[in-house]
């Protein structure tokens, strides 16, 4: 098995040592230096002849993994004292910092938030600042590292590879405060950022030289050229006189160029839907269309071999720099230089040796490329159409074997090719075979690169496309002549733009007809199921059973030619029964347990409640034990669309596509203002109906007038067709399930209170444990339920994201709670208010400090603490 591997795949026990480092390091915290020893063994060892014979590939996966264990604890946690993020803490360190502007400044604006105009914060200038050095107390010292600069305000005057001297506050890289969101902190690290400057105002950042002017004298950097190269290809694809509608001059661009940036969300999220998301991403595919036109073009004019690989390398060089340098197209570039290279060179390549080869220098170039989505899909699929797709075909064979011949003659001829042989030219065979050819392989290499790549769909996406092998084979056609038509259109336009108009309008009809294809299969029932993250156990077990799979029907060998240059398939190996019920088994057991995690989390005869950390506002799920979705309040003070960034994605974790009911406290602004984006976010991967009723109390319309915030939420609505109900006073309570609600206040004759005093106060009750809502209520309710009593239970979410009132500590004592939660932005460590003696001992936990928070109510008692 040793001389096997290193003759067919040197290269890789290379790439899966590198890869096992990689993944040790980023799970534990054990030192690198016994990385150090085990890689220095192991290449000492190697060095001995014998036992290089023996154990070459263990040895080589031991260095290989101490390489990639090192590699990647230098570029996630630094090495040098330098460290610009030695001298980051929390919650912020005021700091001067000089460095270079190290990609182009952006400015983000509120544009996409629907609440802009009437929530805090403005525009912000964000860019990434190679640091050189730092103040300190007696004067600058050298520093080194990358970090996120956020400025306040819009910054113009600033470009790419501006020397600049920075003034804030440096902080280190924050984990998110809830789980199912994007932990950017980490994002950060494997992208060589080591912390981040917030800059309240624009005079925080200057140029060190202001005489030299934004850009200037340098036309010749490298950045500078790559951008002008993509710039001519885009005008080479759009000229003046196009006239594209933006979807499809986007999704042109993407699939062309690989230029996503024009993409639209709405469009984004239909390819989702559809399972199509990978056409989106220049990869394989993509190249193909380009080589083909290569060697169509050297056979047309009867050039050797060799010359069409240089011209192949040449072409695919010069367009893989006009993209967006995304590792798939990265990866397919280096795959298809490397296979020209050894026709050029008069080698034989296999492609398990060549995949391995990209994987490896993408890790040794940046080890945390092995978490990058992207990175992911795209080896995971080529591996998938390269390996499991053989392996299906020869399912599919045995399958046929099964159907067609009696046992009698499969235990004389187990493989099946005498009887495939003798029986080849009968009707039924005849018919098979052209089904074969033009229905069912196709299909099985759709279904190969689907069933790799599920399970990271699954882990990042939270979500399944069960339609994504089916709809792929249309949409691949299309996709096709999309790609050969798009850049038959860019080289004639280098020439001539008048002669590339009649193949840009014929790839304007057949994009926007892959456009329609793909809303219309994301709209079939099933066509996206949302599912919980995956455990690494039932992902491993998954994968654990492909491999079962590949073994059980695995081919003798790679595909060859024979001597007319024609594909000969490898001969089919029969295997042992047991493995392929082992595969069957570990594959049904993986997937049952993806696809009912979520109902057995959301079953477990307990109701959990999460108070999401959203800043200064409030937003609670509650996750009732018949699998029932209640969401009390939805807002943020946050400069951003909390319900896309926060609620959302905590959602998608949980796997849960669907909210039943949404009450609303009152009419302030950081209650509700999360809702329509939401909405829209639940419904753009989900059904039409993902959010059920949104529930007020009378007072919320009498709160809302014209112009107000609450007025455009109450518009919203109406606009996305969502019922607004209006609870009646002399409903009291009243029950989902098990589970009681209460309807606390407020009053009916409430009238005149103040808006924040009208807030809904619910108290919710299962298995004889209870928590209280309690909204923004302030002095006159808190005295008046004190009055009239019965309002205890065992989980108070404190008022007013826990502010402290006159009325606060004998509320609390009247409510007397085990466990308290406040929903608040600013961390109790720096919060000078009284609550923390008023509290008396009981147990508190805000989400500034915390996170979110999730309390489970049962039977056998209360439990609250950090969800994440």
């Amino acid at each position: 098995m040793n001389t096997i591997v290193l003759r067919q795949a040197p290269l890789l026990p290379v790439v899966v040592g590198l890869m096992a480092g990689v993944l040790l390091d980023a799970r534990t915290a054990v030192s690198p230096a016994i990385a150090v020893v085990v890689a220095t063994v192991a290449a000492a060892v190697l060095a001995i002849d014998g036992c290089r014979r023996r154990l070459g590939t263990a040895l080589i996966f031991l260095a290989s993994f101490g390489a990639g264990w090192v590699l990647h604890h230098r570029a996630v946690n630094g090495s040098s004292d330098a460290d610009i993020a030695r001298y980051a803490a929390d919650p912020g360190v005021i700091a001067r910092v000089r460095g270079r502007v190290a990609d182009e400044p952006r400015l983000l604006e509120r544009s996409d938030f629907e609440f802009a105009e009437w929530s805090y914060g403005g525009e912000r200038t964000v860019f990434e600042l190679e640091c050189s050095s730092i103040q300190g107390v007696n004067g600058w010292l050298p520093v080194s590292g990358r970090i996120h600069v956020s400025v306040h305000e819009a910054v113009l005057d600033l470009q790419r590879d501006d020397e600049v001297e920075a003034f804030g506050r440096l902080s280190p890289l924050r984990p998110p405060g809830n789980p199912g969101a994007r932990d950017w902190a980490l994002h950060s690290r494997r992208r060589g950022i080591r912390a981040s400057i917030a800059c309240d105002f624009a005079l925080n950042v200057r140029q060190l030289d202001p005489s030299l002017q934004a850009g200037a004298g340098r036309s010749w950097t490298v950045a500078a050229w790559w951008s002008r190269w993509q710039q001519v290809l885009r005008e080479a694809l759009f000229d003046e006189g196009s006239t594209y509608d933006p979807d499809e001059a986007g999704l042109l661009q993407a699939m062309v160029l690989g230029q996503r940036a024009g993409v639209g969300r709405e469009l984004t999220a239909a390819f989702v839907k559809s399972g199509c998301m990978h056409f989106m991403a220049v990869s394989g595919a993509h190249l193909s269309a380009l080589v083909l036109l290569v060697v169509v073009v050297g056979r047309l004019g009867i050039w050797p071999h060799r010359v069409t690989a240089a011209v192949i390398i040449a072409f695919v060089g010069f367009y893989t720099l006009g993209t967006d340098l995304r590792y798939s197209i990265l990866r397919a570039a280096v795959m298809t230089v490397a296979l020209c290279l050894c026709v050029l060179l008069r080698r034989r390549g296999t492609m398990l040796n060549t995949l391995s080869g990209a994987a490896a220098l993408f890790i040794l170039c940046w080890p945390p490329v092995v978490f990058d989505v992207s990175f992911q899909l795209s080896f995971a699929a080529t591996c998938g159409i390269g390996y499991l797709t053989p392996a299906l075909a020869g399912l599919e064979r045995e399958g046929w074997i099964r159907f067609r011949y009696p046992a009698r003659l499969r235990r004389r001829d187990p493989t099946g090719r005498v009887l495939d042989r003798l029986h080849r030219f009968t009707p039924l065979n005849r018919a098979r075979r052209h089904v074969l050819r033009w229905g069912v392989r196709p299909l099985l290499v759709s279904l190969g690169a689907w069933l790799v790549t599920a399970p990271i769909i699954a882990w990042h996406f939270h979500r399944i496309q069960p339609w994504g092998a089916l709809t792929s084979l249309p949409a691949i056609l299309l996709v096709g002549a999309i790609v050969t038509g798009g850049f038959l259109a860019v080289l004639v336009s280098l020439i001539s733009p008048t002669l590339a108009w009649p193949v840009k309008a014929l790839v304007s009809q057949v994009d926007g007809l892959l456009i329609a294809f793909v809303e219309w299969a994301g709209d079939l029932p099933g066509a996206s199921i949302a599912v919980g993250q995956p455990s690494v156990t039932l992902v491993l077990l998954y994968y654990l059973s492909l491999g079962a799979l590949v073994r059980a029907f695995r081919t003798s060998g790679a595909l060859t030619w024979d001597r007319r240059g024609a594909l000969v398939e490898p001969d089919h190996r029969p295997s042992c029964g047991w493995l392929r019920g082992a595969a069957a088994l570990a594959g049904c057991t993986a997937v049952w347990g993806v696809l009912a995690e979520p109902v057995l989390l959301r079953g477990t005869g307990a109701l959990h409640v999460t108070v999401l950390s959203v800043g200064r506002g409030l937003a609670t799920v509650l996750e009732l034990p018949d699998g029932t979705t209640v969401l009390y309040d939805a807002g943020s003070d946050l400069p951003f669309d909390a319900g896309a960034r926060i609620l959302a994605p905590f959602l998608r974790w949980r796997g849960i596509d669907r909210i039943d009911r949404v009450y609303v406290s009152h009419a302030n602004l950081d209650h509700y203002n999360a809702l329509p984006g939401l909405i829209d976010e639940l419904r753009r991967y989900g059904p039409p109906d993902a959010v059920g009723p949104i529930v007020t109390t009378p007072y919320f319309a009498l709160h809302s007038p014209a112009g107000s915030p609450g007025a455009h939420l109450l518009d919203r609505l109406a606009a996305r067709g969502v019922p607004v109900i209006m609870m009646r006073a002399d409903q009291r309570s009243w029950r989902i399930g098990d589970v009681r609600f209460e309807y606390i206040w407020p009053p009916p004759d409430g009238a005149s209170l103040h808006v924040n005093d009208t807030s809904l106060v619910l108290r919710v009750t299962y298995a004889g444990r209870s928590v209280l809502l309690t909204g923004d209520i302030e002095d006159e309710p808190q005295l008046a339920l004190i009055e009239r009593g019965g309002i205890g239970a065992d989980v108070l979410v404190l008022p007013h994201h826990g502010s402290v009132r006159n009325s606060s500590e004998a509320f609390i004592w009247a409510v007397d709670p085990t466990i308290c939660v406040s929903s608040h932005g600013r961390s109790g460590n720096l919060d000078r208010t009284a609550l923390p003696l008023i509290l008396s001992g009981r147990q508190w936990l805000n989400t500034a400090d915390a996170g979110a928070v999730r309390v489970t109510l049962a039977a056998k008692g209360v439990f609250a603490g950090p969800a994440r």
